[in-house]
């Protein structure tokens, strides 16, 4: 994880001073000091919106400068994500952007942390946005202690969190340092993270208890997580990050509020067993959304869900019935290719496995090491423990075709063993077929996956190790495919 970048804004005299212009383009160039990444991700502003998902991607020019043009017709929140290889990291900074500027941004890779200098001469108010928590999960907050305090407890202290952060903002505005729109903007997004971390709190404090099977649980949190609300009238509502996340939770908290949860989990659990979860998710989300909420909420659903890559069919029909009835969003451009992914993975699901992918007979009988192993006693074999709910476990198949041809010159075996629950036993198989996962494939009841952890120090997958010719392990932590020249040295190939 990249440590969170820190702002050190500073006038770059004489360039570009962000002059205002009729016009809505925003324009960036962003130089990196120290190694240039092989691509700029940033997120496209959409008239002020700011979701994670909807962005785009710039490579740099030949002096090694990304430059990026974007529309908006308001001020906007834009985030920066950097990596190497197709590969993005969590973290990411928000820059605070106008409509007819243009930002020279500096990003410092070699100082610790990064830091970034931009030539805007709104930069206190940049470097201000920049000391405030933003996290998009509020777990990750300094807050996440108070989930289990009292109520007033909760409110009272993101609340005075919210103040001392508006009086800084409100001490820009008087010294002209930020532009009123500016100031506008960021005031309530700031408003906006302290309501989602006080909503989430809420939540957690109300449905803890009936998650461990309680009949009931603190309604006064449920009035907290209702209190933490919204009005789809805001003008900047979606100018927040957590905008999506925010809006799941409020459509959950009203129906807690309205059926109760006994009721709700019911349903819920119907439509699961039907194959409507997100169908049953977004009429929730209808229920207690304005229209205008609701097509933005659709979109974002349906990214979150698309990106996941668990291709779950319902989703075609569901972005058909969107793209019907939005069919001139803005916001299409950017579901397209992840529904076209999952209407490919399906039509892949109904081929049948090649002749180079094996899963083991009576597999779902497999309850320890030793029987996992016994039929491959004589070779090695590199193990690849992983589900299909795992993100960066499919990540790691993206190297597979290098990973072959290093395991046949070692004459190593591929197992692959998946976690999976036995509901997941055909997406399971389906994702063999997808991902063109040649090998042998197990997928692990209980016990076997009590005794892998146990034998590999599992603590999160994916995870990968190498067993002997005997049948003993001998890596149990062995690198990933995606650290192939790692790996190479662990097997003796340096």
């Amino acid at each position: 994880m990249v440590n969170k970048i820190t702002i050190l804004v500073a006038m770059l005299a004489g360039l570009f001073l962000g002059c205002a212009s009729s016009n809505q383009e925003i324009t960036l160039t962003v130089e990196v000091k120290g190694e240039v990444p092989e691509a700029l991700l940033y997120t496209v502003p959409l008239d002020g919106i700011s979701f994670w998902g909807f962005r785009d991607t710039v490579t740099p020019d030949p002096d090694g400068r990304f430059h990026i043009r974007t529309i908006s017709n308001k001020p906007a929140l834009v985030a920066l994500f950097t990596g190497k290889g197709g590969r993005f990291y969590d973290t990411w900074d928000l820059l605070l952007v106008e409509p007819g500027k243009h930002y020279e941004v500096l990003m410092d890779k070699e100082a610790e942390p990064t830091s970034m200098m931009i030539n805007d001469n709104q930069c206190k108010a940049q470097a201000l946005l920049q000391t405030f928590p933003n996290h998009a999960h509020p777990q990750m907050d300094e807050l996440w202690h108070l989930h289990d305090s009292a109520v007033d407890i909760i409110r009272n202290t993101v609340n005075l969190r919210l103040q001392e952060e508006l009086l800084q903002l409100d001490g820009l505005l008087e010294q002209d340092l930020v532009s009123p729109e500016a100031h506008e903007m960021l005031s309530y997004t700031r408003r906006f993270y302290h309501l989602y971390v006080m909503n989430f709190l809420a939540s957690m404090k109300y449905l803890t208890p009936l998650f461990h099977g309680e009949d009931s649980s603190d309604e006064q949190a449920l009035a907290l997580w209702l209190e933490a609300g919204f009005s789809p009238e805001d003008t900047w509502f979606f100018s927040a990050p957590q905008a999506f996340d925010f809006l799941s939770h409020y459509s959950w908290g009203q129906l807690y509020a309205h059926v109760g949860y006994t009721e709700a989990a019911e349903v819920q659990r119907n439509h699961i067993e039907r194959g409507l979860r997100h169908t049953r998710n977004l009429e929730i989300a209808e229920t207690y959304l304005e229209p205008e909420a609701m097509a933005f909420f659709k979109a974002t659903y349906l990214f979150f869900h698309a990106y996941q890559q668990r291709y779950e069919k319902e989703l075609i029909t569901l972005y058909e019935t969107y793209q019907t009835t939005y069919p001139r969003s803005d916001y299409l451009p950017f579901l397209n290719p992840l529904i076209e992914g999952v209407i490919d993975f399906h039509a892949k699901a109904d081929e049948g496995l090649s002749a180079e992918m094996h899963i083991l007979d009576n597999y779902n009988e497999i309850s320890s090491f030793e029987e996992l192993v016994a039929p491959f006693r004589g070779r090695r074999v590199y193990l690849d423990v992983w589900a299909t709910w795992c993100g960066p476990c499919k990540r790691e198949f993206a190297h597979m075709e290098d990973l072959k041809a290093v395991l046949q010159e070692k004459d190593i075996l591929m197992l692959y063993i998946s976690t999976d629950h036995d509901s997941d036993d055909e997406q399971w198989k389906n994702m063999i077929k997808y991902y063109n996962l040649e090998g042998y494939h197990v997928r692990a009841g209980n016990a076997l996956k009590s005794e892998l952890n146990t034998l590999l120090g599992i603590q999160g997958i994916p995870h990968f190790a190498l067993v002997d010719d005997r049948g003993k392990i001998l890596i149990p932590k062995a690198h990933r495919p995606s650290e192939l020249e790692a790996l190479k040295q662990q097997l003796g190939m340096d």
